[in-house]
């Protein structure tokens, strides 16, 4: 295995569905990938004016239920930082996004600016969210911890 190998995301069978090997690490579970993130998602209580941010998606297991039980008035903002994994996930789930408007996949390069655009004069979400969310829908989202921290404090700044 060359040095690079590592350095792109790689599909693994598990034998319930894929996961996803990058940077010397499974992003989801080697026995059951989606099992962690259909729990969650069946677990949340969803309030009314909610934004969720679904950090690192990947493969888009568990988006699909959560779009399903959305209140009508919340958003999934689906966070991608690492653009390698950006890719994997715009090419798996690409189906899932811009559904009834409720999930919108952000690339690496709008995150920087979408705290400021929610607040912006023309933002179709200025003044609609009370609360934010934040999931990680895969390990992947450990991978750039501190942006998302930073950056979900942004959102709830909003």
């Amino acid at each position: 295995m060359s040095e690079n190998d590592n350095d792109k995301p790689c599909l693994v069978e598990t034998g319930r569905g894929f996961s996803v090997k990058y940077k010397d690490r499974l992003l989801y579970s080697k026995y059951d990938p989606q099992k962690n993130i259909l729990q969650t998602v069946q677990s949340l209580k969803i309030l009314p004016g909610t934004l969720i941010l679904a950090l690192s998606p990947c493969l888009g297991y568990g988006l699909g239920e959560l779009s399903e039980k959305l209140p009508e008035d919340c958003f999934i903002f689906a966070v991608e930082r690492d653009e390698k994994l950006f890719y994997l996930t715009e090419i798996n789930c690409a189906e899932k996004y811009n559904k009834e408007k409720k999930c919108i996949l952000f690339s690496p390069e709008q995150l920087d600016e979408l705290p400021a655009l929610l607040n912006g004069l023309t933002s179709p979400f200025r003044g609609k969210f009370k609360r934010v969310l934040r999931i990680a829908f895969s390990a992947g989202a450990f991978l750039n911890e501190k942006f998302y921290t930073f950056f979900t404090a942004q959102c709830k700044n909003q």
